[in-house]
């Protein structure tokens, strides 16, 4: 992150003591919101700590898409016990819309997290119930525990072959606004 002369930049927790009479110019809830269970009262807070034309930054895994109805129960997004729920874009901007903000920017596209979570879902729905050493590798740098390199091979193989449709999935997710990830810029005005 690079800050500017003047600029300061703070990461925490909207609800510390320190911010409670604070205005920003910029919030960011990146893949935040599907780990908390009441996300409109959290809106309502960010949107009273925003400066007027403050921009809310937020990315969450878009229910509605693509990669979701492709694999149900089987999708990486759904990141059971971690995500508490599941959101879609269109609920997502009318949410901010009816808070008094202006939709500046939605995205679709995000390389890592779709391309990855589309080759993680098929890995998934090829072995369901078991946790592989590919998923392993990737999150936490090593193997499972007495676990040999050969699996880890087999796996990141597989992963290997599935990537050219991971990226086809990405590409028409996007096009089509249905992609695994949403990203929404917004800027808040307070009503008049």
């Amino acid at each position: 992150m690079h800050e500017l002369p003047g600029d300061t930049v703070r990461t925490g927790s909207i609800a510390d003591p320190e911010y409670a009479d604070r205005k920003f110019d910029i919030v960011i809830l990146w893949h935040v919101l599907e780990h908390l269970e009441h996300q409109e009262e959290l809106l309502d807070v960010v949107t009273s700590h925003l400066d007027e034309d403050g921009m809310l930054i937020i990315a969450v895994p878009n229910f509605s898409s693509l990669q979701q109805r492709m694999f149900n129960k089987y999708w990486f997004h759904l990141d059971l016990p971690r995500h508490l729920v599941h959101l879609d874009s269109y609920w997502l901007q009318q949410q901010l819309l009816r808070r008094g903000y202006t939709i500046e920017a939605v995205s679709y596209l995000d390389v890592l997290q779709n391309t990855y979570g589309f080759i993680q879902s098929a890995l998934n729905a090829m072995a369901p119930r078991k946790l592989n050493e590919y998923y392993r590798l990737l999150k936490y740098g090593r193997l499972l525990e007495g676990g040999s390199l050969l699996p880890s091979l087999n796996w990141s193989l597989l992963a290997l072959l599935i990537l050219p449709f991971a990226i086809l999935e990405n590409f028409l997710g996007t096009l089509t606004r249905e992609g695994a990830t949403v990203q929404i810029g917004a800027r808040w005005k307070p009503p008049l």
